[in-house]
């Protein structure tokens, strides 16, 4: 399938970045939505490893949580200047921000589903999700949605992803994104 690159100004971001939980669906659909779109895609993860020469357990592991969040950052200010970009943000890049528009001028997708699913997902993989409990991921789940949950409430566009593929999901964020449902959201910091 051909897409042809929007032009400034067609009526759609420049910047979407895709927020939510681990399991939500970001990198997966992040690239799909790209795709669709023409856009180049970011998985902010990858460019913390690529930043730091680690692995995202491997900075845990060895620095902690506060000194990921710094390299996050970093690569987040690597960002500023690219357009026509989709961008899957980490499950804790709306949280404890200083700044309450990290990427100026981007559009924040906030990809819901329920803790089941979540865990469902993520399970897959615990060894890149270094927040997840082995001895009661769904609990922890839980606990990061709580604790995120206001933060990703800032996001100007919301799609739940539980009962829909990936495709689905890249599909209903195109439509919100071309139908304007961002920009009538109301102001969030």
């Amino acid at each position: 399938m051909t897409h042809t690159r929007p032009a400034a100004g067609e009526g759609l971001p420049s910047r979407i970045v895709l927020i939510g939980l681990m399991g939500s669906g970001k990198t997966t659909c992040g690239s799909l939505i790209a795709d669709i779109l023409d856009y180049d895609f970011v998985d902010l993860d990858q460019e913390v490893e690529a930043v730091s020469g680690q692995t995202i357990a491997e900075i845990f592991r060895s620095a902690g949580e506060s000194a990921f969040r710094a390299l996050e950052e970093q690569a987040t200010r690597m960002l500023a200047g690219r357009s026509l970009i989709v961008v899957a943000a980490g499950g804790g890049w709306m949280t404890g921000r200083r700044s309450k528009d990290p990427l100026p001028g981007s559009v924040r997708v906030w990809l819901t589903a329920r803790p089941d699913t979540l865990l469902a997902r993520a399970a897959g993989h615990p060894e890149t999700r270094p927040l997840l409990d082995p001895e009661d991921p769904l609990g922890s789940i839980r606990q990061l949605l709580r604790e995120r949950e206001s933060s990703y409430a800032r996001a100007e566009v919301r799609v739940e992803t539980d009962e829909r593929t990936p495709d689905q999901v890249a599909t209903e964020v195109v439509r919100q994104l071309k139908e304007g449902a961002w920009s009538q959201a109301p102001p969030t910091g």
